[in-house]
């Protein structure tokens, strides 16, 4: 299950901003690994989208990224996009690897990694208002370089964590943030429903408007 750092919530607001930055790797459960993210920024756009920018502290350096929520989502599915700040966001693929200790060697985040998202608790027109649970899912054609995480992210605290479904997604994980990995880009088939392009050309679900036909 996806864990929330409920401990931090009352202390944060009392600290400066820079004793806030927490460690990169929370502590583990069991086989299983958190990640934490201070919110430094969060901005709601005029159509309903929502960004914010997380930063955690790896061996004494700065790593993260920007989250953004397209106002598209339908029905707790929709998107979400990790977009690469730099220098800190290659930082963190860095570190996410050495956490999972696979065999790869990534250098640097890809500039937008686009997950499929299904929220399981919360309410995304009151994100900004109280904690939310989410379930990212990374399609790919191989099932080896699909992957699956939980997202949780508490505005009014400031704190956010990416937490692992399973041990088995880790270079699944990493693939998926690489840009040498990204899926090619090629033309989609859209939904029939709504309209728009779907994850994949085998995809039987739409995360834009929730239509199904598994």
């Amino acid at each position: 299950m996806p864990r929330l750092g409920h401990r931090c919530r009352y202390a944060v607001e009392l600290m400066p901003m820079e004793t806030r930055i927490p460690n990169f790797v929370a502590e583990s459960y069991g086989e299983l690994i958190d990640f934490n993210f201070f919110v430094v920024e969060s901005s709601t756009s005029s159509s309903g989208s929502f960004s914010f920018t997380l930063h955690a502290d790896w061996r004494n350096e700065k790593v993260g990224f920007n989250l953004e929520l397209p106002s598209t989502w339908q029905s707790g599915l929709g998107i979400v996009r990790f977009l690469s700040l730099g220098d800190i966001s290659d930082r963190m693929l860095l570190a996410l690897n050495d956490t999972f200790a696979t065999n790869l060697s990534p250098s640097t985040m890809a500039g937008s990694v686009t997950f499929a998202a299904q929220i399981l608790d919360g309410d995304l027109a009151n994100l900004t208002e109280r904690p939310s649970r989410m379930k990212l899912f990374f399609d790919h054609d191989d099932d080896d370089r699909s992957a699956e995480i939980y997202l949780n992210l508490d505005p009014p605290a400031r704190i956010a964590e990416l937490c692992e479904k399973s041990d088995l997604c880790r270079s699944a994980m990493i693939l998926a943030f690489s840009p040498t990995t990204s899926l090619p880009d090629q033309e989609m088939p859209c939904c029939a429903q709504c309209g728009q392009p779907l994850r994949t050309d085998k995809a039987r679900q739409c995360f834009a408007c929730g239509a199904d036909w598994h």
